[in-house]
């Protein structure tokens, strides 16, 4: 592993800005869209569209993703 992140770090420097910043707004829109997913996996919508817990245990709390 202490041998590919030299390189790694290397051939990202050597991107162009546009590949950069694609990969940026990936990994925005990714972390969104995780965060999403595990606020739906916690909280449900019951039929008035108000969030509601799934989880009985109060031991659980949601996990936010930061990539």
């Amino acid at each position: 592993m202490q041998k590919l992140s030299p390189l790694a770090s290397d051939l990202w420097s050597k991107q162009p800005e546009y590949v950069k910043s694609q990969h940026k707004e990936l990994s925005e829109q990714t972390k969104k869209l995780l965060n999403e997913q595990m606020k739906n996996l916690y909280y449900g919508q019951d039929d008035n569209g108000s969030f509601v817990n799934n989880i009985q245990s109060e031991q659980l709390m949601p996990i936010y993703i930061e990539l």
